[in-house]
């Protein structure tokens, strides 16, 4: 899970849909695949060519204090 630059909670897979490992970090305005340079946005949708799949992400909700992931 993270947090945008704008405060907003996001929670995605960290294996990367190009190969199957788990290198996928976030940089505050989109997740990154350290191993081969692929890029998704915060809805997980691809930013560029390495691969047409979309990355998993997931529900995220909060009151505040707890913080849910769905």
């Amino acid at each position: 899970m993270a947090q945008s630059s704008a405060g907003v909670l996001v929670a995605a897979t960290q294996t990367c849909t190009h190969e199957p490992k788990k290198q996928i970090i976030f940089n505050k305005t989109e997740f990154y695949c350290t191993d081969h340079g692929a890029r998704f946005s915060l809805t997980g949708s691809p930013l560029n060519t390495i691969t047409r799949k979309a990355l998993t992400v997931y529900k995220v909700a909060t009151d505040g204090n707890t913080v849910v992931v769905y």
